[in-house]
């Protein structure tokens, strides 16, 4: 009979015990799970909606046709009025110049419908409007130059060197003698440091002249130095060029000429045209500021090297291009960067706005920052579909949101090559459906957030600073990672957050793979049927609250890395091994294995670690020279983990650790009084001084009693870790359940 008691009572334990576990990995599972729908739930119809927009977009440029602009007719001159013939035979190049020559400056020139032949160079100089209706045809295709230019003379031959240097931030030029400036004018200022062969520089309207002091209407940019070859350069700027509703023909892919070559106009608009079959540009802007290009279709627009729909150089600024089709192959759709030639250099483009437009067929780029560049660049709400690289962005600041990228080579790629316009790029909200890459960096900082990948893979490298938060990564093969991360010697300081992602069903061996980062946290990711999380060779990582659910190989692996941090993560149906931590050769960096829940057909393990702290984890082993840390507090400041040569001890109820370690963190000054044995600690309008053996500490010179004196313990100076924090200005939460003491100093 007691044998039955007993062999019941185990039975009841085992159950208790089973159910216990049970219940704790299935809340964890049903929470990552329901995470996982809701999120699918919105990549789904997100991606509905992007396929949608795309047929609708595709029909639409099918059925495109030139706008009826009837508010532009009121009080305009009809071309034909004035000799212009437009039937398609006779050339109207001569009659169109002498029409724009005729008229005062702010005129609407009228095109009826025809077809108007150009056969030479048409220049303008003036504020003018041309404007066309459903059936105006410019037939450019025997046009061996630039078709239009404007304002090509506003650039003055002379310069005026600066007297000193300017900064950032200066609203004033001093010059030896400022005679030949005037109030309400342009100048342009530069200087002969290059990058890539460019001056850098920027355009400025005077504000006031006092003496040889030009004060200007707002601060620069950059810093020119007189010993750099400082000048300044009169511009004139002319206002309010304007072509709408007009069609234009070019001479074909290969050729030189562009449409527009347009420079130094304030509000020069693109509006409601249809350009094929051109060149080496449709559209070039250089030194124009506040200017747009809306609702037009190009298409065929292509030279080999070249090949730019829209190209905005030097020191434009506040461009915008919406509303427009980009279609039937083109190199770069739109293209930015630096331009040279006789009194043209100086400065790259600055602010520019691609909303709302539709890119197909690219060869390269469908939208390209060309180095140097400055920006900022906001590219949102546009649709790229079959291009060879969505966008490309060299250098500046970037924001790429909302857009839909469908069957391109490479989605997103940034790159840096000079540290004068650094860039930080951000991408968010995006969906990319079908790319090889969703994104492939080369630039030290970006941020990329809440996109939607399907099939598209994401490669950074030389990184410095990156957060990757809140994607959803899905259906790619074995041979791409769906997030793939690279650090770089070059950079000293390095910040790597990849958090709260959804990864699911990628054939990959890894879901995250990180490579010689310092660090970096991979944290409350959900990666289902997927591979696995992995940090190699970086240093200072914290793998926590993640969610790993039927991983493809290993949970989580971390190789050759220092110190690092497994914390309360869920580990399920690994078909290997749930974590594996090795590092060769063995070394003493910490290893922090708290709170997880690993299950895998394999007990994870931990190799070749010699300081190992493990706590309140299922299914681990040791093995190969590795040696567990018992019962030694885990001390976190700002969600950074501390290591110490010795670990804290606890006494009387309370904590005390190294103190340089803290202090370091905290930021305070630390002062040691061998002699007295007094320590002191300084952090802005804080003293605190505290002598070993004593319950007597010092705030700012006011005596405070403390539990448990500062004392020496193997030659190392131990303190209250609660009372240092606090009279320092942080805060302090303990843990108990996994014996942490977490402090913060921010508010």
């Amino acid at each position: 009979m007691k044998r039955i008691i007993k062999i019941i009572l185990c039975i009841i334990i085992l159950i208790t015990t089973t159910l216990y576990f049970l219940k704790k990995e299935s809340a964890a599972v049903i929470y990552a799970n329901i995470n996982i729908e809701l999120i699918e739930s919105k990549a789904n119809a997100a991606v509905i909606s992007a396929n949608f927009m795309l047929k609708r977009m595709n029909i639409a440029y099918q059925a495109w046709a030139v706008p009826k602009q009837s508010y532009l007719m009121i009080n305009a001159v009809n071309a034909k009025s004035s000799g212009v013939k437009g039937d398609g035979i006779t050339d109207d190049t001569v009659s169109i110049q002498k029409a724009i020559n005729s008229l005062p400056p702010g005129a609407v020139l009228y095109f009826p419908a025809g077809n108007y032949k150009l056969n030479g160079q048409i220049n303008i100089s003036r504020s003018i409007t041309l404007s066309g209706e459903p059936g105006t045809v410019f037939d450019c295709s025997a046009v061996p130059s630039d078709v239009f230019t404007v304002n090509t003379g506003g650039y003055a031959d002379s310069t005026t060197a600066i007297d000193g240097d300017i900064y950032p931030g200066s609203s004033s030029v001093t010059v030896g003698d400022a005679s030949n400036f005037s109030v309400d004018t342009y100048i342009k200022i530069y200087d002969d440091q290059s990058i890539n062969g460019f001056k850098k520089g920027e355009i400025c309207k005077i504000k006031s002249i006092n003496g040889n002091t030009i004060n200007l209407e707002t601060p620069v940019n950059y810093t020119y130095r007189a010993a750099a070859g400082g000048m300044i350069r009169k511009l004139k700027i002319i206002d309010d060029v304007a072509v709408n509703s007009i069609e234009f023909i070019g001479p074909g892919e290969e050729t030189e000429p562009y449409l527009i070559h347009a420079f130094l106009i304030r509000n020069f608009s693109f509006t409601g045209c249809k350009v094929g079959n051109f060149g080496r540009a449709a559209i070039g802007m250089t030194d124009c500021i506040d200017s747009a290009v809306n609702g037009n279709l190009f298409e065929n627009i292509f030279m080999t090297g070249f090949g730019y729909s829209v190209e905005i150089t030097n020191s434009c600024d506040n461009i915008k291009i919406n509303d427009n089709y980009f279609i039937k192959k083109g190199r770069h759709y739109i293209a930015a960067g630096g331009q040279t030639g006789t009194n043209l250099n100086g400065g790259f483009p600055k602010k520019i706005v691609i909303k709302n437009n539709f890119f197909e067929d690219s060869a390269d780029e469908a939208i390209n920052t060309h180095s140097p560049f400055s920006g900022p660049v906001t590219v949102s709400e546009n649709i790229f579909n079959r291009c060879e690289k969505g966008i490309e962005i060299t250098n500046g600041k970037s924001s790429i949101i909302n857009n839909k990228f469908i069957n391109c080579v490479n989605a997103v790629e940034y790159y840096e090559d000079n540290d004068i316009y650094p860039g930080f790029h951000s991408a968010q909200e995006n969906v990319f459906i079908n790319n090889n890459l969703a994104l492939k960096s080369f630039a030290p900082r970006l941020a990329f957030t809440d996109n939607i990948m399907i099939n598209s893979g994401m490669v950074i490298n030389q990184i410095s600073y990156a957060h990757i938060e809140g994607n959803y990564i899905a259906d790619l093969p074995k041979k791409r990672n769906p997030i793939e991360i690279t650090g770089g010697d070059n950079y000293e300081v390095q910040s790597v957050i990849i958090q709260n992602n959804v990864i699911k069903d990628c054939a990959s061996t890894n879901a995250i793979k990180t490579d010689n980062i310092k660090n970096i946290i991979i944290k409350n990711n959900i990666i289902k049927n997927s591979g696995s999380i992995l940090s190699a060779l970086s240093s200072r990582a914290t793998i926590s609250g993640n969610y790993s659910l039927g991983s493809n190989d290993y949970g989580i692996q971390i190789e050759d890395a220092a110190e690092n941090y497994v914390i309360n993560n869920t580990v399920k149906n690994a078909k290997i091994r749930p974590l594996v931590i090795e590092t060769s050769p063995k070394h003493d960096s910490l290893v922090a294995v708290n709170t997880n829940q690993f299950f895998g057909v394999i007990l994870s393990e931990i190799k070749n670690n010699k300081n190992v702290v493990l706590k309140t984890n299922e299914d681990i082993v040791l093995s190969l020279a590795s040696r567990l840390t018992e019962n030694s507090p885990n001390i976190i400041v700002n969600e950074k983990y501390l290591s110490f040569d010795t670990p804290p001890v606890t006494q009387n109820g309370h904590l005390l650790v190294p103190v340089r370690a803290v202090c370091d963190e905290l930021g305070a000054n630390l002062n040691w009084d061998g002699l007295y044995q007094l320590i002191s600690l300084d952090i802005e309008d804080i003293t605190v001084t505290l002598k070993i053996g004593s319950s007597a500490a010092y705030l700012n010179g006011k005596e405070v009693i403390i539990d448990v004196p500062a004392q020496l313990i193997d030659n190392r100076t131990f303190v209250p870790l609660r009372f240092i924090s606090e009279a320092l200005g942080a805060q302090v939460r303990w843990d108990e359940t996994t014996q942490t003491a977490y402090i913060s100093t921010q508010n």
